[in-house]
C-alpha cells in the first residue's frame, strides 16, 4: 500500500499509494475485517476481537530504519491474543 508494488516488485498501484501511517491504520482498524468478511472479530481493539497487541520487528514509521522495500519483510516479534502470549520470537528482553 505504501509503495504501490506487489509481492513481485511490480508497480501496480502507483496512483493509489498511502502513507505508512495510513497503511497501519487501515490494516489494524475496525474496517480491516471487511476485507475478509470477518468484521466481528478482526481489526481494532475491542472485546471479542483478535490480537490485543502485536509488537513489530522494527519501527515501520521510520523510513531511515525500514526502507519501503523492507516493509513487507517485517514480522511480529510478540503477539498477545485474549491476554495470552500466542507468539514470542524471543528477541525482546523480559525480566
Amino acid at each position: 500500500m505504501a509503495t504501490g508494488t506487489n509481492v513481485s516488485g511490480e508497480l501496480t498501484n502507483a496512483d493509489e499509494t498511502g502513507s505508512r501511517y495510513e497503511a497501519v491504520r487501515y490494516y489494524s482498524s475496525v474496517e480491516q475485517g471487511w476485507f475478509t468478511k470477518e468484521d466481528d472479530t478482526l481489526g481494532g481493539i475491542d472485546v471479542g476481537r483478535f490480537a490485543d497487541i502485536a509488537v513489530l520487528s522494527a519501527d515501520v514509521f521510520d523510513p531511515d530504519v525500514v526502507s519501503d522495500a523492507d516493509i513487507r519483510h517485517m514480522t511480529s516479534v510478540l503477539t498477545i491474543v485474549g491476554g495470552e502470549i500466542v507468539h514470542d520470537a524471543g528477541v525482546l528482553d523480559t525480566p
